[in-house]
Order: C-alpha cells, then sequence, then structure tokens
C-alpha cells in the first residue's frame, strides 16, 4: 500500500490549498496515541492547531512532514462548499431526493474525491470565507471554512485511498440550490425582559446585619 508522501503534500501547496498533517493508518490502526480505539481514525491532526494551521507554504510543509512522514493530508476547507455524503448514514438517498426535488441539474459536474469508506467529496468554491458547516439532511454534512476533509493518497481505516474520481475536472462554483439550502438567515435572540425588583440596598443590609461602618480601633 502506498503511502502518502511529500512529494503529495507539496503538489497540493503549490496548487494553492491550504493543507496540514492528519494522523495515518498504520497496521489497522490510528497512529495516535488511541491507537485501535482512536474515535476518528487517520481523520485528524498531528499539528496543534489542525485545520486552522493549514497551509500553502512549502517551507512549512516539508517541515511538517520531515517531522511526521507518511502523514494523511488534511485539506482546510476555507473559501469551499464540501458536499460530504455519507452511504453508511444514508447520504446516497438524501442526495438522490434532494437532486430530484431541489436541483435545476441532477448530479455534481465538479472535483470530487472518493473517500475510503466509499462516500463522495464534492467541492465547489464558496462565493465568501464564511462558515457554511452543517448537516441539512442524513448523510450529508457540508464542509466549509470550519471544517476539513481528508485527501488523496490518504489511507482509510478500511485499508483503502482516497481518491479523486477525475483530476482534470475544476472545481466549479456552488450551486445555488444548494446555497438556500444551507444559508438559513440567522434571527435575532430577542432581548430578554427585566423581571426582577431592584434591591433595596438599605433594606438589605439592615436585615442581613451587614455592619457597614469601618472598625474602631
Amino acid at each position: 500500500l502506498t503511502m502518502p508522501t511529500v512529494e503529495d503534500a507539496l503538489s497540493y501547496a503549490k496548487a494553492g490549498w491550504r493543507i496540514f498533517p492528519l494522523h495515518t493508518i498504520i497496521d489497522g490502526k490510528c497512529t495516535c496515541r488511541n491507537g485501535g480505539d482512536c474515535p476518528s481514525p487517520g481523520k485528524h491532526p498531528r499539528n496543534p492547531h489542525g485545520h486552522n494551521e493549514g497551509t500553502t507554504d512549502e517551507a512549512t510543509v516539508i517541515r511538517w512532514w520531515k517531522q511526521w512522514p507518511h502523514s494523511n493530508i488534511g485539506l482546510w476547507c476555507k473559501g469551499l462548499i464540501v458536499v460530504d455524503v455519507d452511504p453508511r448514514n444514508g447520504g446516497d438517498a438524501s442526495l438522490e431526493e434532494l437532486c430530484e426535488t431541489k436541483a435545476d441539474v441532477h448530479g455534481f459536474d465538479t472535483l470530487t474525491g472518493i473517500t475510503g469508506g466509499g462516500g463522495h467529496h464534492y467541492i465547489f468554491h464558496a462565493p465568501d470565507d464564511k462558515r457554511y458547516d452543517c448537516k441539512p439532511v442524513p448523510g450529508i454534512e457540508i464542509k466549509s471554512t470550519g471544517g476539513l476533509i481528508v485527501i488523496s493518497p490518504s489511507i482509510h481505516i478500511s485499508g483503502k485511498m482516497y481518491e479523486w474520481e477525475d483530476e482534470s475536472v475544476a472545481i466549479k462554483p456552488v450551486p445555488q440550490w444548494i446555497l438556500n439550502l444551507i444559508s438559513k438567515p440567522k434571527q435575532e435572540a430577542p432581548r430578554p425582559e427585566f423581571t426582577g425588583i431592584p434591591l433595596d440596598l438599605e433594606a438589605f443590609i439592615s436585615k442581613h446585619g451587614i455592619q457597614t461602618d469601618p472598625p474602631k480601633a
């Protein structure tokens, strides 16, 4: 099984992708301290600040992969909207229903990653750097500035590799129907009304026998 290399990581950085190192899978276990008990094997960061340190800086990438060779490759989804479809949780059925009821065109014509677990990452350019991260329907998660995805040629806990469906396909602008699905305007929270009774400080001090005069010498 081919492990990710510094050359793989650098190719993304040179293309302007904000990447960072993730733990990987060796001998069927995550390389983190939890090993076989890791709840997110091969999907969580090695670097201290995770996706928030995602970078295109080649020197930083070289330093990271020298420190942690063969790390899985994480992509900070800043400026992107990624439709993460997990078939194990009903994602395929949810996507099919959305395409039939919401979309003007069935399917997506954009760069698509195939996950090691059999799911798909449909990658789009976002209109801005806002956080669109959410879980709008069962089995589908939206990843954006607040999140990350694992990209090729990283290793999944299943032993399979993350792959690109077709590397020659460009990243397209996010379809409007997806924005409509995930961009719900936030309602301003109502200001709480004051319902308490103002404190009568003198009565409170008198009732509880609080000494307010300075002690006598």
